[in-house]
């Protein structure tokens, strides 16, 4: 970000330059000046000339065939450029703020269903032990239910580890320490999402995205080079002039008879170098034409990324459904097994394949959760992070 910013704040810098060049640039300078010399037709030896100046110099290109303001323009369209590529990286930062942090919620959901599983479990393997007890049950059962709560709580440590990660992260994002986020990101449910994300036009949106303003400002740019470079073909008109004091001893410098002024037209142009000039012109062209395919590039990866966005959103939004009724069908069938493994009227063996089952859909709705909502900071991201309303 800090890059993005200092590369805007020197193409504005320059920007402001080269718009001071459509105005006469004025100088104020004071100089003295003594030598010995012979004067040629004047005098035979060497004699000590003073010459005492001070005054105004100024300088003014008169813009005839276009130089000036095409590199103003394209100074401008440069730092246009600039200020887009810093508001993309902007987009990028916040995009990859909220990827992480739903990533994060995802994380934090998922602990809490092998927490849930986890109690689920230990209740199984206290229903083991009272059967085992009671005479009804098998040592089998009971070591089974052991294994499965152990292997329940070791799948704990690389959740936390994960949940840990992705706080850290977002903490370097934002620019802080690891560890020392001042905002609270305990666990929350999510916020309900619409079907359909109000947008509008897809297409004029996507024509404001951070990126493709940069292309088409890069674009403007190289143009108005061109035209920098097809008023080189014609000759540079300037005026200098000068307003002030010159005297020859220093007891007559600021009287009347010291005032002096100049006006000096000029008119240069290279006309025996002709030829570079053309070629300067045929390699803005072409940077030109490179510009324009580069802007269609951007464009065209735009439009895939905005559909490839759209697509994911609603095919995890399906996705999620489906998982949801899992999850249901799965709990009602570890509630009936559990049931029936009380009565004795099933095995050991088919409660925990029932809890498994459950723990299994259940952890794929949290991940699927998280992947919706993922798949809506990945549209914010395609449209060049637009302001929308994601919750009914």
């Amino acid at each position: 970000m800090r890059i993005a910013v200092a590369r805007y704040d020197q193409a504005r810098a320059v920007f402001s330059d080269v718009s001071l060049d459509r105005y006469p640039i004025v100088t104020a300078d004071a100089a003295l000046d003594k030598r010995r010399q012979v004067i040629p037709g004047f005098t035979d030896k060497p004699v000590e000339i003073s010459t005492y100046r001070a005054g105004f110099d100024a300088f003014w290109e008169l813009d005839f065939f276009g130089r000036v303001r095409s590199s103003v323009r394209a100074a401008r369209a440069n730092a246009e450029s600039y200020s887009a590529s810093l508001e993309d990286v902007r987009v990028i930062v916040a995009a990859e703020v909220a990827r992480n942090y739903f990533e994060l919620r995802g994380w934090q959901q998922r602990l809490a269903v092998v927490g849930r599983s986890l109690d689920n479990q230990r209740e199984t393997l206290r229903l083991t032990r009272v059967r085992r007890e009671a005479g009804i049950g098998e040592e089998f059962d009971v070591a089974s239910a052991s294994a499965r709560v152990a292997a329940i709580e070791a799948s704990l440590p690389p959740i936390r580890a994960a949940i840990a990660e992705r706080e850290n992260h977002i903490a370097v994002l934002t620019g802080r320490r690891p560890r020392e986020l001042d905002v609270a990101l305990s666990p929350r449910p999510y916020s309900p999402l619409a079907k359909e994300l109000p947008l509008g036009d897809r297409e004029t949106i996507l024509r404001n995205r951070p990126d493709i303003r940069a292309a088409e400002r890069q674009l403007a740019a190289a143009a108005a080079r061109e035209g920098v470079a097809r008023a080189d073909l014609f000759p540079h008109i300037t005026i200098t002039g000068f307003l002030g004091f010159i005297a020859g001893r220093g007891n007559l410098f600021g009287e009347s008879d010291s005032h002096a002024w100049a006006v000096t037209p000029a008119l240069s142009w290279s006309a025996f170098d002709i030829g570079s000039a053309r070629a300067r012109l045929r390699g803005a062209k072409a940077g030109t034409r490179e510009a324009e395919a580069f802007y269609e590039q951007i464009f065209l990866r735009a439009l895939e990324e905005t559909e490839n966005a759209f697509v994911n959103y609603s095919e995890q939004q399906q996705r999620l459904i489906k998982l949801n009724d899992q999850a249901r069908e799965s709990t009602r069938a570890s509630s009936i097994a559990r049931a029936r493994y009380r009565e004795g009227a099933a095995d050991f063996l088919a409660l925990l394949d029932a809890e498994r089952t459950q723990l299994q859909a259940e952890d794929a709705v949290a991940q699927a959760e998280s992947e919706v909502f993922t798949s809506v900071v990945g549209v914010y991201k395609a449209l060049g992070g637009i302001q929308m309303e994601v919750s009914q």
